[in-house]
């Protein structure tokens, strides 16, 4: 597995090294303000997989030994380039609903409702928030036409606690599911 990435580009004006992974973690959130390098970051990541075009000058992965690591087909960023590619937001209404999935084939019969929770450990769903999502699902079914068939999907850091209150999802995926 790698653990370095060491880029040159945008933000990035100097040969810079970053690490990403330290020893045994899996995932890597990036997160900063605007103008901080988070997109320079990922679109290198992309760049070593051929998936972005552009002004990468410099963009290579590094092992925990400093070895060069060339398995780019296990790198998976999950940015705002694949937000866009694969979610599809709401251009009016409920801005905090999406709709997932194969959107050509699925959006005519499903409306799936998304939500994300990082956590250190399992995600328990309590009573308030249960609430929350049953008020979100009343709101979702106002907007859509009454064919469609409302799933909720929860997409958790590392899975779900299941209590009398869980029953509010009927999917429930773990981030590393996403780019298994």
């Amino acid at each position: 597995m790698f653990n370095k990435l060491r880029l040159k580009s945008g933000f990035f004006d100097e040969e810079t090294e970053i690490e990403l992974f330290p020893k045994d973690h899996r995932i890597s959130l990036i997160y900063g303000k605007n103008g901080s390098g988070k997109s320079t970051i990922s679109k290198s990541l992309q760049a070593l997989k051929g998936d972005v075009n552009g002004d990468i000058i410099k963009a290579e992965l590094y092992d925990y030994e400093n070895n060069p690591f060339s398995e780019v087909e296990s790198v998976h960023v999950f940015n705002e380039d694949y937000i866009t590619s694969r979610v599809k937001l709401k251009e009016d209404g409920l801005s905090t609903i999406v709709l997932v999935g194969e959107l050509a084939e699925i959006e005519d019969k499903i409306a799936d409702m998304c939500e994300m929770k990082f956590y250190s450990d399992e995600f328990a769903v309590d009573s308030n928030y249960y609430r929350t999502i049953l008020r979100r699902q009343e709101l979702l079914s106002d907007e859509i036409p009454s064919t469609k068939a409302i799933h909720s999907t929860l997409i958790t850091t590392f899975g779900l606690t299941y209590n009398e209150y869980s029953g509010a999802f009927s999917k429930v995926t773990i981030l590393d599911d996403l780019f298994a």
